[in-house]
């Protein structure tokens, strides 16, 4: 019989049995936690992966008007996902023209 490992183990209620070292967590929760949560906004590095380009390209792309605004939060600045979805599906217009075609839309 093997014998049982220290990492969590779990149940039919979804949590760690009793063998589950003390801090541990339960993965199968954490994993739909991590699924229901739908993230609102993405950094320069978030968008540049969701675009399927680098991280140094898409600055480029937003230092040269040729993505939608970002917003600034503090020092940071973040993409709406339903901007960039929007945008990407519009055909990728340049910032000018995107906006444009926002505001015609209002």
């Amino acid at each position: 019989m093997a014998s049982e490992s220290t990492a969590a183990r779990v149940t039919k209620r979804g949590t760690a049995d009793s063998l589950a070292p003390e801090g541990s967590y339960d993965v199968a929760s954490l994993a739909r936690s991590a699924d229901a949560l739908t993230r609102v906004a993405v950094d320069g590095r978030g968008a540049a992966r969701a675009h399927g380009v680098s991280f140094s390209f898409w600055k480029k792309l937003d230092s040269s008007g040729r993505v939608p605004r970002a917003v600034r939060l503090g020092r940071r600045k973040v993409w709406p996902v339903r901007e960039l979805e929007e945008w990407l599906a519009a055909g990728a217009p340049a910032r000018e023209r995107w906006e444009q075609l926002k505001r015609g839309a209002r």
